[in-house]
């Protein structure tokens, strides 16, 4: 061969060679063919989205959802003059919830956190439900420790409140009592096959609940006089009205069953035992009317709240008073109660004088 075709040859290598440097340096990644004689692959690109996390429910949750959904399966089961009660204090406590739920998202630590504690013990009462016979059964089972950790919520809210809230826990173990007592005074009964509910003592837990609504009302009085527009005052006020509203809800809800069980069995109630069920409506509507305008936990509106539930105790024992002359006594012992931690006297204590 002569010396011209490896010269010739030799170029031709070296185009070959210079075209391929440049298309490795130069082309884009999406390039398919780079000049005459190099190809380049386009490269595949895999790319993982990592799968959004989903936070897991609260442990308060399924519980709180499983006692919901068996008060609105009781509902049916409430006839003739109870069904309007029953519905009231469904309408409520279905009021109460979001309240609760939303209360635990707040900024303020004593809010968020005590509203988490009282999910979580409304959350034991997946026993109650279904029926008026199936709350009265659940309330029995579970009661006790609902109320004593109540107790222990207002107990904790002594330091930020300002004043000892020993008026409210003595309140609800009274109530706890007299709960208790009216199932049994019920079970007897129908044992006994005694006949309807004029066998049945409703003004033990009327009596009961006009205390803790004194309580309630003269503590959260009494510590907004105690302070300076103070935002931990207002908070622990706001979380003892939302367990005030929850205690008046059982309270009723144990007074509507009994009557609805013997509304069955007798076809009527009492007429003691329709004004009874009526004097807590009207207070459980006054609560939940109150509590609903909240929409923020400013300290005004705290305020504002107090002056409310103040004046839903005098207008309770007004009625009491006229109709039961339970307010005497009540006012009388809950003075002895409150005046060795209170300063001052509030407006609550001028009822029934």
């Amino acid at each position: 061969m002569s010396i011209k075709y490896f010269i010739a040859v030799g170029l031709l290598i070296g185009v070959v060679t210079t075209s391929k440097v440049t298309c490795e340096t130069t082309c884009e990644p999406s390039t398919t063919t780079c000049g005459l004689l190099i190809t380049t692959p386009k490269p595949t690109c895999t790319t993982t989205t990592p799968k959004p996390t989903t936070k897991p429910p609260p442990c308060w949750k399924a519980g709180v959802d499983e006692h919901v959904g068996k008060c609105k399966a009781a509902l049916k089961f409430f006839v003739g003059p109870t069904y309007k009660t029953a519905k009231s204090i469904l309408d409520a406590f279905l009021c109460l919830i979001p309240k609760l739920e939303s209360s635990t998202k707040t900024r303020s630590l004593i809010i968020s956190s005590k509203a988490v504690e009282i999910l979580e013990t409304i959350s034991i009462m997946t026993e109650v439900g279904n029926s008026p016979s199936g709350v009265l059964n659940g309330f029995k089972s579970v009661l006790h420790i609902v109320l004593d950790n109540y107790r222990t919520i207002v107990s904790s809210l002594d330091t930020d409140i300002g004043i000892s809230t020993s008026a409210v826990t003595d309140a609800i173990t009274d109530l706890e009592a007299s709960l208790y007592q009216i199932i049994a005074d019920y079970e007897n009964a129908s044992l006994l096959q005694i006949g309807g509910d004029e066998n049945i003592d409703y003004k033990q837990v009327l009596c009961s609940v006009q205390k803790l609504t004194n309580a309630v009302a003269y503590t959260a009085e009494a510590a907004l006089k105690n302070c300076e527009n103070d935002a931990n005052v207002g908070d622990s006020i706001y979380i003892l009205m939302l367990i005030f509203e929850h205690l008046v809800i059982i309270a009723h809800a144990t007074n509507v069953s009994i009557a609805a069980e013997l509304n069955v069995r007798c076809g009527d109630i009492s007429n003691s035992g329709r004004q009874g069920l009526k004097v807590i409506d009207n207070l459980l509507n006054g609560i939940t009317k109150t509590l609903n305008a909240v929409v923020n936990t400013v300290f005004e509106a705290i305020v504002s709240v107090v002056e409310a539930i103040v004046d839903l105790a005098q207008t309770l024992n007004a009625v009491l008073k006229s109709v039961f002359g339970l307010v005497e006594n009540v006012t009388k012992n809950l003075t002895k109660t409150v005046t060795s931690s209170l300063t001052g006297v509030t407006s609550i204590l001028k009822i029934g004088k």
